[in-house]
């Protein structure tokens, strides 16, 4: 094959005056032609060979293609192919041997290009951050052969030849695009010369099992997640007015029917309410004079409207709580260069799932002020929220009892502005935020203060329903926590399936991150089953105050 191709180029060559030194190898098939008496038939055959050894040399390696090319085609020496790529002269020897035997075998096989050469597939990624260093992962993860130099070697090591034919493309071209994705770490290149991906893509397949699951888990627990939420909105209010009959009226009828069909209806007097009020009243009165600095406000706003925060201020909650009582990771693994952390997902957009897409803003500077300032939303509804200034502000007016008389000119400006942006209001000179601001100081030590059962003025009926609500309260907590459990270990199941042991570390976070699609399930079946009223705004911003 190399004395057909040699001879007809220099015959060529010859005929035309040009050296074979200054012509490209690439350009053999293309610029050699038909002498006057040979066969076309034998030609047509030569010339098939000749692009089938052309094809070959597109796929071969690097290290191997361009000692080939030096010594076959340019006619180099060995002792000068030696030097120019810094290998011994026997290496060199052994690699030609190689090629040729590689180039032997390759023209007589039937190479099958792969789907992705016609038809490339998409990823979308999610990448956690800190400290970007020239836009890197951004950067070396845009085009499609490098997404699908991606999605061809995760759990298939392959080397330069086989993604040469998977993809359609040749070897010096991909060679450049491996090196980057390499070098950006977000591939892998083993001892034996393959490349592995170096992050989790997860699959049609996987995700789909995955958001089954999930839906699956959304099911059994959404309406107790709903119950939690209308015990957690009234809890501002008992904290702004000490009474309990405060907090119920502010639950409305729409939230305490939820709350009842999971704790039930002590069917209470107007008479045993008045005394529960009277009771609970001298208990809360204690606790503020201990934690005088929470300043908890339900905000200008229904508990109708509220529900958005807290329904997914629950959620995160407990998820919370599974992750830390089971001591999941919550740790990316991060790649050294700009801190950075990366998954794949395969371009999946039809599962039901997603027809609910839910968003979540966490926004808090714990070094400085302590303030976390939460946005959930869904729809594609990303409209303003207040800063962590603002909140800051609220927390500010809330702690010194001041109204809007009390201000300076700035911060009234300031004040005005919120005004403008419908995040707050001012009633009788009165300041208040349209949404939640919860302050942390003493809320875990209510409970304790309302410890009711050994009060002998409480109603033995009160008494008896609290049990059994603290009682339901705990069994339906201890549910959650084993379903979402369940649910961390089903989905690091099926991303460890067929996955490098290298990456189990980043297929727990994966695991745990993917989590987060719960919000979108409880969402599909709080709406299904009427829990949440759905508005123009339906949007839930809340605030804590660490304190």
């Amino acid at each position: 094959m190399w004395t057909v191709a040699k001879a007809k180029y220099a015959a060529w060559s010859k005929n035309k005056n040009i050296s074979s030194q200054n012509i490209m190898s690439e350009d053999i098939s293309d610029n050699i032609g038909l002498s006057s008496g040979e066969n076309i038939e034998e030609n047509v055959i030569k010339q098939e060979e000749i692009a089938l050894l052309r094809r070959e040399l597109s796929i071969m390696s690097r290290d191997y293609r361009e000692i080939t090319v030096a010594y076959y085609i340019e006619n180099q020496k060995i002792a000068d192919i030696s030097k120019a790529v810094n290998l011994p002269e026997g290496t060199i020897k052994r690699k030609l041997s190689e090629s040729r035997k590689y180039l032997k075998e390759g023209i007589n096989m039937t190479r099958t290009y792969g789907k992705r050469s016609y038809s490339p597939d998409d990823i979308r990624f999610s990448i956690n951050r800190s400290n970007p260093i020239d836009d890197v992962p951004y950067s070396l993860i845009g085009s499609k052969l490098a997404k699908n130099i991606l999605l061809e070697a995760y759990t298939n090591s392959c080397t330069t030849e086989e993604l040469s034919i998977s993809l359609g493309v040749a070897s010096p071209y991909l060679e450049e695009e491996l090196d980057k994705l390499v070098e950006g770490l977000l591939l892998a290149k083993t001892k034996d010369n393959k490349y592995e991906t170096d992050f989790i893509i997860l699959d049609k397949e996987t995700q789909k099992n995955i958001f089954d699951k999930t839906l699956e888990t959304a099911e059994k627990i959404c309406d107790i997640l709903i119950c939690f939420s209308g015990i957690d909105a009234g809890l501002p209010v008992l904290i702004e007015t000490m009474s309990i009959a405060a907090r119920n009226a502010y639950r409305g009828e729409f939230t305490r029917k939820y709350i009842k069909e999971i704790l039930g209806d002590p069917n209470l007097s107007k008479e045993e309410w008045d005394v529960i009020e009277e009771v609970c009243k001298s208990k809360l009165e204690k606790w503020k004079d201990k934690y005088t600095d929470n300043k908890s406000t339900s905000g200008e706003i229904s508990c109708e409207d509220a529900m958005w925060f807290y329904l997914f201020k629950a959620i995160r909650d407990i998820v919370m709580q599974t992750v830390m009582g089971k001591n999941i990771s919550t740790e990316s693994v991060k790649k050294y260069k700009g801190e950075w952390s990366i998954t794949g997902f395969e371009d999946y957009t039809s599962h039901e799932i997603l027809k609910y897409p839910v968003g979540m803003d966490w926004d808090y500077n714990s070094e400085i002020t302590n303030s976390h300032l939460f946005k959930f939303y869904f729809f594609g509804n990303e409209s303003t929220k207040p800063t962590l200034s603002d909140i800051d502000f609220f927390a500010d007016i809330l702690k010194h009892g001041k109204k809007f008389s009390d201000l300076s000119e700035t911060e009234k400006n300031m004040i005005n502005e919120l005004v403008k942006k419908e995040f707050a209001v001012i009633k009788d000179d009165c300041i208040k935020p349209t949404f939640p601001i919860l302050c942390t100081s003493g809320i875990d030590e209510i409970e304790k203060y309302l410890d009711l059962f050994n009060d002998e003025n409480y109603p033995d009926k009160a008494k008896e329903h609290d049990k059994m609500i603290a009682a339901t309260i705990q069994q339906a907590r201890e549910t959650c926590l084993a379903a979402i459990f369940e649910l961390y270990e089903y989905n690091l199941a099926q991303i460890k399936i067929g996955l490098s042991d290298r990456l189990y570390e980043q297929a727990k976070y994966c695991a745990r991150d993917m989590l987060h699609y719960l919000y979108n399930a409880i969402l599909k079946y709080a709406m299904e089953r009427e829990h949440l009223k759905i508005t123009d705004n339906s949007i839930g911003i809340g605030a804590y105050v660490v304190n």
